[in-house]
C-alpha cells in the first residue's frame, strides 16, 4: 500500500467516514471520493500529503473543518468539496498554493476572508465558491495574475465593496457570478474588456448608470439584471428599468426587455420566436410618433434576446388613450401602425407600466381584462390565450378604452351561434358607433377605413369564447401583413359588428 499513488473511488454508494489511515501512504497523489454517502470529517492528518496533487470530495455528507494544509507540498492541482455541510475556515495553505487550476468549495458553510485567505494563481481555470459565508472584499486580489481564469462564481456570501476596475485584467475570464453579495458602488466599464458570455451582478447593493460599454461585450450571453429594477412580467420576457450614461445625455433611463431564455424549445418554437422578435423591432422602427415607445436597439443571440426602449414614466400606450389631447393626435393611421406593431408581442406598450404587471408565476396568471377566460380553469398552456390578450388590445386601440362589457357582450351573443349561420338582428350595433370619437371618423371607403375595418375583424376574431374558434397568431400575422380580407361591400359607416362576426371562418 505504500507504493499506491491513486485512489478513485468515485460515484459509488459508499458510506461511513473517510480512513484516516491513508495519509499514511507516503506517494498518494489523487484521492477521490466524490458522489458517495460519506460522512463524518475529512481527517486533519491529510495536512501531511506532500506529493497531494487532486483531491476530489464533492456531494457526500462531510462536515467539520477541511484540512488546514492540505497543500503543504505546494502541488496541489484540482481541489472540489462542494456540496457537502463543511464548516470552518477556507484552509490556510490555498493562501499560496500557486499551482491550483481548479477550486470547487460551493455549497457548504465556509467561514473566511477573501481578501486575506486566497492568492496568486497563474493556472487557475475555474473557481467557485458560491453559497457559503465569506465575506472580505475583491480589491485587493491581483486580477492580473488571474491569466487563465475562465469562470470564477463567488455568488451568495458575504463579500462586499466595490467590484474593482483591475476585474477587466483577466484576460479570459468567460463567466462571472457575484449575485447575491452586499456588493456596492458602480459597475465599472473595464468589463467591457472581457469576452464574457455570462454575467451575473443581481441581488446587490449596485447603483448608479449602466456603461454604456457594456454593450461591447458581443459575446455576452446571459446578463442577470437585478430582480429590484423589474417594473414588468410577460408571457414573453420581463422589463427592467435603467439608466444609461452617453455622451449627448445624461441620466437617460430606457427600459430593457429581457426575452425569457427559450433554449429549451423545440426547433419549430425557437423559429417562430425569432421571426416574432425581428417583427417587433422591424414594425418600431417604422412608427415614428412622439406618442409611441420608441425602440433604441436590440440584442439576440441563440439563447437570449434584449429589446432597449425609450422608458415611459406612465406607461405608453395606455396614458396616450387615456389623454384626452393625446388621444387627439393619434391619428387612425398610426393606430394601425400601433396594432401591427403588437403581432409579434401584445403586451409590449402596456408591459411598461409599473403598474401593470402579469405574474409569469401561474397558470392562471394575466392582467385584469387582457386574460382569456379560460386561463382561470385551465392548466393547459394554449398560444389562444395570447391571442385573445392581443384582440382585446387591438380593440383597445380602435376603441379608445377597454373595450370591458362589449366583448362579453358580443361573444355571449355568438357563443352558440357559427358565422356562417349568422343573421343581423333588427338593431345592429355599428362599428362607427364604438370607435373612438375624439378623433375624425376614417372616410367610408379609403385605405384607413379598410385597415379600422380589418383590425376590428381581426380582433373580434381573437376574442371569441371558444378558444378553438379563435385564429392562431401566425395566421393573423399574415392577414394583417397582406391586409388579406374581403374588400368593403358598403360604406364604413354601415358596417356592423355582427357583419364583422359573420366575416371569421
Amino acid at each position: 500500500m505504500r507504493s499506491l499513488i491513486v485512489i478513485n473511488l468515485n460515484t459509488n454508494v459508499l458510506t461511513g467516514s473517510i480512513p484516516a489511515s491513508i495519509a499514511n501512504i507516503p506517494n498518494i497523489s489523487y484521492i477521490g471520493f466524490a458522489g458517495n454517502r460519506l460522512s463524518g470529517i475529512v481527517p486533519v492528518e491529510f495536512s501531511n500529503l506532500t506529493f497531494l496533487q487532486g483531491f476530489d470530495v464533492p456531494a457526500n455528507k462531510l462536515t467539520g473543518s477541511l484540512p488546514p494544509d492540505i497543500c503543504i507540498g505546494g502541488v496541489l492541482k484540482v481541489f472540489t468539496a462542494y456540496n457537502n455541510s463543511l464548516t470552518g475556515p477556507i484552509p490556510r495553505s490555498l493562501k499560496n498554493c500557486s499551482t491550483l487550476t481548479r477550486l470547487r468549495l460551493e455549497k457548504n458553510q465556509l467561514t473566511g476572508n477573501i481578501s486575506q485567505d486566497l492568492g496568486v494563481y497563474p493556472d487557475l481555470n475555474y473557481a467557485d465558491l458560491s453559497d457559503n459565508k465569506l465575506q472580505g472584499e475583491l480589491r485587493s486580489w491581483n486580477w492580473g495574475s488571474l491569466y487563465n481564469l475562465s469562470t470564477l462564481k463567488l455568488a451568495r456570501n458575504n463579500i462586499s465593496g466595490e467590484i474593482p476596475a483591475e476585474v477587466g485584467k483577466a484576460p479570459h475570464l468567460n463567466l462571472l457570478d457575484l449575485s447575491s453579495n452586499r456588493l456596492t458602488g458602480l459597475i465599472p466599464g473595464e468589463l467591457s474588456q472581457l469576452r464574457l458570455y455570462s454575467l451575473s451582478l443581481n441581488g446587490n447593493l449596485l447603483y448608479g448608470h449602466l456603461p454604456p460599454r457594456l454593450g461591447n461585450l458581443s459575446y455576452l450571453e446571459y446578463l442577470n439584471l437585478a430582480a429590484k429594477h423589474q417594473i414588468g412580467s410577460g408571457s414573453s420576457g420581463s422589463v427592467y428599468k435603467a439608466a444609461l450614461q452617453s455622451t449627448t445625455k445624461q441620466n437617460q433611463v430606457v427600459a430593457v426587455k429581457k426575452l425569457h431564455d427559450q433554449s429549451g424549445e423545440g426547433v419549430e418554437r425557437l423559429k417562430a420566436n425569432w421571426r416574432a422578435f425581428r417583427s417587433e423591432i422591424r414594425a418600431l422602427t417604422n412608427i415614428k410618433h412622439r406618442n409611441i415607445v420608441k425602440l433604441y436597439g436590440f440584442f439576440s443571440n441563440a439563447q437570449h434576446s434584449l429589446l432597449v426602449y425609450e422608458f415611459m414614466e406612465r406607461g405608453s400606450l395606455r396614458s396616450v388613450l387615456d389623454d384626452a389631447e393625446k388621444a387627439k393626435e393619434l391619428d387612425w393611421e398610426d393606430r394601425v401602425k400601433i396594432v401591427k406593431a403588437k403581432l409579434s408581442d401584445f403586451g409590449t406598450a402596456r408591459l411598461l407600466r409599473p403598474d401593470d404587471r402579469v405574474s409569469t408565476t401561474s397558470f392562471a396568471a394575466g392582467t385584469y381584462g387582457y386574460m382569456a377566460p379560460e386561463r382561470a380553469y385551465s392548466k393547459k398552456v394554449d398560444e389562444k390565450w395570447d391571442v385573445y390578450g392581443f384582440g382585446v388590445v387591438a380593440l383597445e386601440v380602435i376603441i379608445g378604452k377597454h373595450p370591458g362589457d362589449l366583448i362579453s357582450s358580443l361573444t355571449t351573443t355568438t357563443k352558440t351561434t357559427s358565422p356562417s349561420s349568422f343573421s343581423s338582428p333588427p338593431h345592429p350595433t355599428l362599428l362607427k358607433d364604438i370607435i373612438d370619437d375624439r378623433i375624425t371618423q376614417p372616410g367610408e371607403d379609403g385605405e384607413v377605413a379598410k385597415g379600422v375595418f380589418a383590425i376590428a375583424k381581426f380582433a373580434l376574431a381573437c376574442v371569441r369564447a371558444e378558444p378553438s374558434s379563435r385564429p392562431t397568431m401566425q395566421e393573423v400575422t399574415m392577414d394583417m401583413v397582406t391586409f388579406a380580407i374581403p374588400p368593403l361591400t358598403q360604406p364604413f359607416s354601415q358596417v356592423s359588428l355582427e357583419e364583422l362576426f359573420a366575416l371569421v371562418d
